[in-house]
């Protein structure tokens, strides 16, 4: 109030129950599993508004207008809003109808996302309405017939709970998405989260989500400006271990650990 800000009481309560996360003993080994599988994904994208992902996998939180200038690796897609910040938080009725409206770009930045990565959906029911109304956005823009959208569905895997379920098997299943054809996904049912975490940690990809972070990282420090130090050395060891490094040389005298 004294920012001249009118905020609801009821988000004020939301927030302060989702700034405290209480991670449960059972689950600390299924937690160490998702950690690391973090070097293969690129970035998260949650409807939730706690802090889990940016504590564990120290990711930038992006909320709001902040995802349209976003990294696409190693960002935390908050859409519905954080609990660092009760203001964005989106929970009424007219929190839903004024980001569809107000949000078109937002969406538009997040469907490349989905149509140019493999996306995992974890937590989600097959028949949840944000998984339709993204899979609608989808394929209003592609035909479900062609040979992109067979692409585009081959990179969609859908882990949904089942109580008890260790099984990881993976199926297809039909969904029927209003005012078009029936798409068929991927979609695995499981209590077994620890085996989905090993196996994206297991993936060996070419370069992996990290390495691409890592890089970027630098890339960014040296094109915005900021304070550069260089320094020339014959031995990686002797480098402090919050410096940055760029090698270059033959890959015989270079190693990095």
């Amino acid at each position: 109030m004294k920012k001249n800000i009118k905020l609801s009481r009821f988000k004020i309560y939301i927030s302060s129950l989702f700034s405290q996360l209480k991670i449960r003993e059972e689950r600390q080994e299924e937690i160490s599993d998702l950690i690391k599988a973090r070097k293969n994904m690129g970035s998260v994208i949650t409807t939730h508004y706690d802090g889990l992902i940016e504590k564990f996998f120290n990711f930038t939180p992006l909320i709001g207008n902040d995802i349209l200038l976003s990294n696409p690796y190693g960002s935390v897609y908050k859409i519905h809003g954080c609990a660092q910040d009760p203001c964005n938080i989106i929970i009424t009725h007219e929190d839903y109808a004024h980001f569809n409206n107000k949000y078109e770009l937002i969406r538009s930045h997040l469907l490349s996302l989905f149509i140019h990565n493999p996306i995992v959906f974890i937590g989600y029911s097959i028949s949840d309405q944000n998984i339709k109304y993204l899979l609608k956005t989808v394929f209003s823009y592609v035909n479900v017939n062609t040979e992109l959208a067979k692409r585009i569905r081959d990179n969609f895997l859908l882990i949904e709970y089942q109580k008890g379920t260790d099984s990881i098997d993976i199926t297809e299943h039909d969904i029927e998405i209003e005012g078009m054809a029936t798409i068929r996904i991927n979609k695995i049912k499981t209590d077994n989260y620890k085996a989905i975490y090993d196996a994206l940690s297991r993936l060996v990809l070419p370069v992996s989500a990290r390495d691409i972070r890592k890089v970027q990282k630098v890339w960014n420090t040296i094109i915005s400006g900021g304070e550069i130090k260089v320094k020339i050395t014959e031995n990686i060891d002797d480098l402090k271990n919050e410096e940055r490094v760029i090698a270059v040389g033959s890959e015989k005298t270079l190693s990095y650990e």
